[in-house]
């Protein structure tokens, strides 16, 4: 009988010495799926998941799939959907996707939240009223339903598990929470996000200590584990597996990074400090594993992230004080000084090194120093270290390769392009040009939606009145600007962005 493992590994050998198309990659999952599965073997425990299947509520694997619509967007998923909706895979092959498989095969929430995101994505390349995309539309709803259902019979404490992959709640609440925010129904994507960081929370506390990797063992996790024995040579007398599979490790590394991410920059989008900040200060310092996770995931060093947590830890702060009338002006400014100057030494060595590998990072950083002094001096385009510090980050936003997602430069995008005047804004004009974006980035709405928000800053900075139209003459910013005096005037994107029932979440 072969195992799970024994599959997995099977796969890798496979994928280590071809590069993959998306096309290639569906023939070898075909190959692997016509091959004689153990589950007609063994009636304890199948080898494949239930890809396709209505049934099952629970983690664990069934039969292999039998609709060849599922298969399509199986490989939809693998090779277009993954590298679009995480921009660090934008430019990689499918081999370092293969863990998404792994998931695929292995959960059946995940299948079914990962196939209706695929359909969501397929069904925005399609004709409007074709039937093409009326399929999609329906797959996508489909899915997130079965995908919904199955979550609640993961999270059910009184199930029976048959298996399970290690951080599958952790990983499907933030899948889910993915699928949520491509529909915009954000209450749901907020509450998956909140189950998410619960999880975490709840994992670090119960886990036994592993801070050299930043994967723990929580007693669910280790209970999921011992139903599971992936990875055990065949004969083993010992069914407990002794730890997370490699790709398990970095399927729940991705996912940790992913939900860390985007609740850190929503967090400061929404003028809140994270209800996680000490545990994400820890990851992102105390644990060299994850650092490098994060850091391949998102594309930015994790010191800025924590930067920014400290940056919204100020400017709340700030607010507490003048709410209760005693702010010192000093104090504030000592604060911020402190934080400055851990950006700037960030800023020295990135620029220092003279890669570009680094330019995301310094993309953050930039827009941090210009985050920092707004939260000082207020939001004021007139305010010189505010035009300076977007004026210094310019030639990096230039510099930005076209393998880096605009969708994961969002939060810099707004602070520094809602701020800018004059010339600096056609660097942001030029940024999100057509050509730039993929045919999805563009019909997914997000995007466009920011570019508007900006807009209206620059609308509001430069007193002209709402609805003379997008990017006219009388308000594009350049030596036309009809009043440039009322830059003078505090212009929060955040509060634009709020005004406009919109959010950084998921961008």
């Amino acid at each position: 009988m072969r195992s799970g493992r024994a599959m997995a590994k099977r796969m890798q050998l496979w994928w280590m010495f071809h590069p993959w198309t998306p096309q290639q990659l569906y023939s070898v999952f075909l190959k692997f799926r016509n091959t004689p599965s153990s589950h007609q073997k063994c009636k304890h425990r199948s080898v494949y998941p239930s890809l396709g299947s209505d049934s099952g509520t629970g983690s664990g694997m069934h039969g292999p799939p039998t609709s060849e619509n599922d298969i399509e967007l199986v490989m939809h998923f693998i090779g277009e959907t993954c590298p679009l909706q995480h921009g660090s895979y934008r430019s990689s092959s499918a081999t370092q996707r293969s863990w998404a498989l792994f998931l695929l095969m292995r959960s059946p929430t995940f299948y079914h939240a990962s196939l209706s995101m695929s359909a969501y994505h397929m069904s925005l390349t399609l004709a409007g009223h074709s039937d093409a995309r009326a399929r999609a539309v329906h797959d996508y709803q489909s899915h997130r339903m079965q995908a919904l259902d199955s979550f609640c019979g993961l999270m059910d404490p009184n199930r029976q598990r048959s298996g399970g992959v290690f951080g599958e709640s952790l990983i499907c609440s933030v899948q889910l929470a993915l699928l949520e925010a491509l529909g915009k129904n954000m209450q749901s994507c907020h509450s998956y996000l909140s189950s998410a960081v619960q999880i975490l929370l709840d994992d670090l506390r119960q886990a036994s200590s592993t801070p050299d990797n930043g994967i723990n063992t929580s007693s669910t996790a280790r209970s999921q584990q011992q139903q599971l024995p992936l990875g055990l040579p065949l004969g083993t007398s010992n069914p407990v597996p002794s730890g997370p599979s490699p790709m398990e490790q970095t399927a729940l590394s991705f996912f940790r990074a992913i939900l860390i991410w985007n609740d850190i920059l929503s967090s400061s989008s929404l003028k809140k400090v994270p209800s996680a900040t000490a545990s994400y200060q820890d990851l992102l310092t105390s644990s060299p594993f994850f650092c490098a996770s994060f850091q391949s995931t998102t594309g930015c060093e994790p010191w800025i992230l924590v930067a920014i947590m400290d940056a919204t830890a100020l400017e709340v702060w700030k607010r507490d004080q003048e709410n209760q009338g005693n702010l010192s002006i000093r104090e504030l400014v000592n604060r911020a000084s402190k934080l400055e100057n851990t950006v700037e030494e960030g800023i020295q060595r990135l620029e220092g090194s003279g890669s570009d590998n680094g330019l995301q990072s310094l993309v953050f950083a930039y827009a941090l120093l210009t985050h920092l002094h707004s939260i000082v001096s207020g939001p004021l385009a007139s305010v010189p270290e505010i035009s300076e510090s977007i004026e210094r980050s310019l030639a990096v936003w230039k510099r930005i390769p076209e393998s880096i997602s605009p969708r994961s430069l969002a939060w810099p995008y707004c602070v520094c392009a809602s701020l800018a005047t004059r010339e600096q804004r056609e660097v942001f004009r030029d940024f999100l040009v057509p050509d730039r974006l993929s045919s999805v980035d563009s019909t997914l709405g997000s995007l466009r939606e920011l570019k508007a928000v900006v807009e209206e800053c620059w609308r509001q900075v430069d007193g002209v009145k709402r609805g003379s139209g997008f990017m006219s003459g009388e308000s594009n910013g350049s030596g036309r600007d009809r009043s440039l005096s009322t830059s003078s005037v505090k212009v929060d994107w955040r509060e634009v962005i709020q005004r406009s029932n919109l959010g950084l979440l998921f961008t």
